[in-house]
């Protein structure tokens, strides 16, 4: 459908703005796409699925307080939104609002308990949160749900590394390597497990295929951004790459 022409014929059309904005989004054009759910808005004001697109489209442009408010408006108007609450969890993960963002997931978990996707991203919250303990507990349940999801057994290895448990950190990061496919984070924490437990060997050939695939990964400043990890981590993987 021509969603212009809609528009130009009968400019009082809400469902004609919302979805071209659906359109430009599709297409990247994030604030066209703004544009056109804020018209919705204006002419429905009550039209909770606006709200949370216009959200979805200010997260993308970096805009997380105009998100996080879009998404509570959109939770307002239908308080079972999942998706809603889901993606107010990550902005308030981004913002550093933790504890918002636990909140949120366990919202979710309310709602849809076997939620796979709300576990982890409470997990990544309590464990942002200097909560490794809480963080394995979610963990574990997303693997019990979905057991070949490769994200869970990883974070819940770096949570495992972060209580000091390097033999379980291990074996998290050999299944996550296997089922990822050899992703370089699941990688990385191999190297760092083996590090941790004096397999200096194992450690260094580990890491320096990371190095193979890019020379940032000898920057570990570059490495703590570019997998998010927490101060243990990112200081056993300081201790190897001096040693390279």
């Amino acid at each position: 459908m021509d969603y212009d022409r809609v528009v130009m014929l009968n400019p009082q059309f809400s469902d004609a703005y919302f979805n071209r904005g659906l359109v430009r989004g599709s297409q990247g054009d994030w604030e066209g796409a703004i544009e056109d759910y804020t018209e919705a808005i204006t002419l429905s004001p009550h039209r909770a699925d606006a709200y949370y697109h216009r959200g979805l489209a200010r997260r993308v442009g970096g805009d997380h307080e105009g998100a996080k408010a879009d998404f509570t408006e959109a939770i307002r108007r239908n308080p079972q939104d999942k998706e809603a609450y889901f993606y107010r969890s990550l902005v308030r993960y981004q913002q550093g609002d933790f504890e918002g963002s636990i909140q949120d997931c366990s919202r979710i978990l309310e709602l849809a308990p076997r939620s796979v996707q709300a576990y982890i991203q409470r997990g990544n919250a309590y464990l942002a949160d200097g909560k490794p303990g809480k963080a394995v507990a979610d963990y574990t349940e997303a693997i019990r749900l979905n057991p070949s999801y490769y994200n869970a057994y990883n974070n819940r290895g770096e949570a495992h590394f972060a209580l000091g448990k390097r033999q379980q950190a291990l074996a998290d990061f050999k299944q996550a390597f296997r089922l990822s496919g050899g992703k370089p984070i699941t990688l990385g924490g191999l190297a760092i497990s083996f590090h941790a437990l004096g397999d200096v060997e194992k450690a260094r050939y580990c890491w320096k295929k990371l190095a193979g695939q890019s020379r940032f990964y000898r920057d570990v400043n570059w490495v703590r951004q570019e997998f998010n990890w927490s101060a243990p981590l990112v200081e056993e993987a300081r201790k190897l790459i001096v040693n390279l």
